[in-house]
């Protein structure tokens, strides 16, 4: 129940903050409503031509080109031809898949997925490995802006670390590892918020940012505390994050630069790594690195196990002798 209510909150927080493509929400066009939602589709697995064109008109716009004349350019540029398929009928049609360009563009958690296509959705992210699937969104309009003084508040943030340290726990296994990649996902969107408004990308200035959620992510609130940063990059190590690596790598990678240029010049070299000695991995690690470590940790846990095994046997022997000699003197007395 605890996990369920868990996967529910974090869910509502990425389409709160991550649901952008709506005229009252931000300023987006008709094409850019349309182009996501064919690449979302085409994610999950290739179309056929008219299949495309049904999920262009099908884009909930009060003004969409009803003749398709609109659509069947923005079909072209999302799609790319492959190969041919055989239909039921025997004849042959194409299949058409998604550019390499947009996968970053899409996500998992997108709100017109059901559950069983975000299933479907997280199975592509790992057939292709290094997708992370955190694009920049574009920004708040007026009326919606105050959202990210929910996305920097102390509430969420605690939250945060106090689930992240539970995730980290190698005795708590309630988690699943699709609620970690929420949990991982959300601090990357809104880290990647703040970091577009630090740059100033589309429109965005600083002065919107009434409160640093990065800068409360890199700092430990108390000594017996992780940060945010910290545990991410102890999460990294860990088997649980398998197929999230590539976006952990991101997200860290985000929040090590903004806590490198809110430090001082002589700290660069604390920088290379995060927190103490167990989580101390760069964060420039490749998942084939991560892999070879992982192996590498399994061997020596299973040469430590097989030394313990040894040491214990042989304690048994030294009792069953010592209990042996014991009770055969009594025996030898008698007779």
């Amino acid at each position: 129940v605890v996990a369920t209510n868990t996967e529910i909150f974090l869910r509502t927080m990425l389409h709160v903050l991550g649901e952008r493509y709506d005229y009252c929400v931000s300023d987006v066009s008709e094409r850019d409503c349309i182009v996501r939602n064919l690449s979302h589709a085409l994610f999950l697995r290739p179309l056929a031509h008219s299949e495309a064109m049904k999920e262009g008109r099908s884009t909930p716009l009060l003004f969409t080109n009803s003749t398709g004349e609109k659509n069947e350019s923005l079909v072209d540029e999302v799609l790319r031809d492959i190969a041919t398929r055989q239909t039921a009928r025997g004849g042959h049609a194409a299949e058409y898949h998604l550019k390499k360009e947009y996968n970053d563009r899409c996500t998992p958690f997108f709100s017109h997925y059901a559950k069983g296509m975000e299933s479907k959705a997280h199975l592509r992210s790992r057939e292709l490995k290094s997708h992370v699937g955190l694009p920049c969104l574009p920004p708040l309009c007026d009326r919606f802006r105050s959202l990210l003084a929910l996305a920097s508040c102390d509430m969420l943030h605690s939250t945060l670390v106090h689930w992240l340290s539970k995730a980290v726990n190698p005795n708590y296994d309630n988690w699943r590892e699709h609620t970690i990649h929420q949990m991982v996902y959300l601090v990357g969107l809104i880290s990647l918020e703040e970091e577009c408004y630090i740059k100033g990308v589309g429109g965005r200035t600083p002065s919107d940012m009434s409160k640093s959620f990065m800068k409360m992510a890199t700092e430990s609130s108390n000594e017996k505390d992780m940060s945010v940063l910290q545990l991410l990059v102890k999460l990294q190590e860990s088997t649980r994050s398998k197929d999230s690596r590539p976006l952990l790598q991101r997200v860290i990678e985000i929040l090590t630069a903004f806590q490198r240029s809110q430090q001082p010049a002589e700290a660069e070299e604390a920088m290379t790594g995060v927190g103490d000695e167990s989580s101390s991995t760069p964060t420039g690690v490749s998942p084939v690195q991560l892999e070879a470590a992982d192996a590498e940790k399994k061997a020596q846990r299973k040469k430590r196990a097989a030394e313990q095994r040894a040491k214990t046997m042989g304690r048994m022997q030294q009792l069953q002798k010592s209990f042996l000699a014991s009770s055969t003197s009594p025996t030898t007395m008698d007779s």
